[in-house]
């Protein structure tokens, strides 16, 4: 059956799976989101506004710091396991 993966990003983020309109559950979270973001980022850049800090990590190369699948799994042929 289809549902909805719905992201609530704040403070914290959590995930919600909804599968009809009064139908949902929780299924995972983390204490780190937008306040440790806003937090992290004003203090290591000296932007003063939230939307300053959205702008500038438009300017960023994330490719060098974002762990990827291939960094977990390395050279498998993801087919085998599951993923494309």
């Amino acid at each position: 059956n289809p549902f909805i993966l719905l992201v609530n990003i704040g403070s914290g983020v959590s995930f919600l799976k909804v599968d009809d309109h009064n139908q949902y559950e929780r299924v995972s979270g983390t204490s780190l989101g937008g306040g440790t973001f806003w937090g992290l980022g004003r203090l290591l850049t000296g932007c003063k506004t939230f939307d300053e800090l959205l702008e500038l990590s438009t300017q960023g190369d994330n490719s060098s710091v974002d762990m990827l699948v291939g960094d977990i799994y390395g050279g498998l042929d993801y087919e085998k396991i599951g993923l494309e």
